[in-house]
């Protein structure tokens, strides 16, 4: 996978769950709170309290940070396009899953360094 140029293999990092990884680093900071918030307000109908905004933030840029990855490597020549709709739908969804799970695992670390730091 690396050592075909800088820039696909940043994209591949990304598309193969580093998004989360980015995301959950940006969502710990005081600008990514305030994206929560914003994203939250708008979903308000599925995230009523600021944890589930900022979970359901996280599910949004994971995916769409890692999906912008391949579009953009797909535009370069890095990667092909989807050439159907099923195609489409599997790229999403995995780009989705595959960033969004990284980010709760991180979370997941997260929360359980704080149980232990409150024992």
């Amino acid at each position: 996978m690396f050592g075909n140029g800088v820039v696909k293999d940043l994209l591949a990092a990304l598309i193969s769950g580093g998004a989360g990884g980015v995301v959950y680093a940006f969502l710990k900071t005081p600008a990514g709170q305030k994206v929560a918030a914003i994203l939250g307000a708008v979903l308000r109908w599925i995230a009523p309290t600021p944890p589930e905004a900022t979970r359901y933030t996280a599910m949004v840029l994971s995916a769409a940070l890692a999906l912008a990855a391949y579009l953009a490597g797909a535009g370069l020549g890095y990667f092909p396009f989807p050439s159907t709709a099923v195609d489409w739908i599997e790229l999403v969804v995995n780009a989705f899953a595959i960033a969004y799970g990284t980010s709760q695992v991180l979370h997941n670390r997260d929360l359980r360094a704080r149980y232990i730091a409150a024992r």
